[in-house]
């Protein structure tokens, strides 16, 4: 599914979508409902939504490749400093075992260095590091807990504080919450959308995303 037929479910479902064209003529969603976005991350939240999820390295190749095809980013020759590697060594064999269908690479680290600096570089490696080790990375943790608290306004409600409450509870787990939770709470929540909120599916969605995450 491209991001064209993302939108046009997504205002099928009674979002609100608003989104510009890249250069190389696909789309860039920048606003859903009162959330706005920057980058890729618009398009990565309409995936979580509808379930069309890219694996977490997928994703961290695409924001690579926007970047530095399409705004014509200059090849990095920023120095990696000896702690670093060791750091980047230590997620490349985390991803290794993980087995990942991509590779963190010196190049993708200078790159960060040389768009955000050192800084952005070591949550670089912090990122890819959680992702080796099962956990979801932190904005995904949050985009997820953002559509549970969308779903909670249109609940019936006597059920709104307790979705809000769920949403609350995926929040304060954000560190040491597993990547694979992620699909199938989308999946309880956006049945209750596509229920049209029906009473039955609220408390099933509920129960299941505490029993999912225990």
């Amino acid at each position: 599914m491209n991001v064209s037929q993302m939108i046009k479910e997504l205002e099928k479902m009674g979002f609100k979508v608003n989104a510009r064209r890249r250069t190389d003529g696909g789309w860039i969603i920048t606003k859903i409902n009162e959330m706005s976005f920057t980058g890729a991350s618009g398009n990565q939240y309409a995936r979580q939504i509808l379930g069309v999820q890219l694996s977490q390295a997928r994703i961290e190749q695409t924001a690579f490749n926007v970047t530095k095809y399409i705004k014509g980013t200059k090849k990095a020759k920023d120095k990696i400093d000896e702690e670093m590697e060791k750091e980047l060594k230590k997620v490349q064999r985390l991803w290794r075992k993980k087995k990942v269908g991509a590779r963190i690479t010196k190049k993708k680290l200078r790159w960060h260095i040389k768009e955000g600096g050192k800084k952005e570089a070591w949550e670089y490696l912090k990122k890819m590091s959680r992702y080796g080790q099962g956990y979801a990375y932190e904005e995904n943790v949050i985009y997820l807990a953002k559509y549970i608290e969308d779903v909670a306004q249109g609940c019936p409600s006597e059920y709104k504080d307790k979705v809000l409450q769920v949403a609350s509870f995926v929040r304060s787990n954000i560190e040491t919450f597993k990547e694979s939770w992620i699909h199938d709470i989308y999946s309880y929540w956006y049945e209750v959308i596509s229920s049209n909120y029906y009473e039955t599916n609220i408390e099933r969605a509920i129960n299941s995303t505490y029993n999912t995450m225990k």
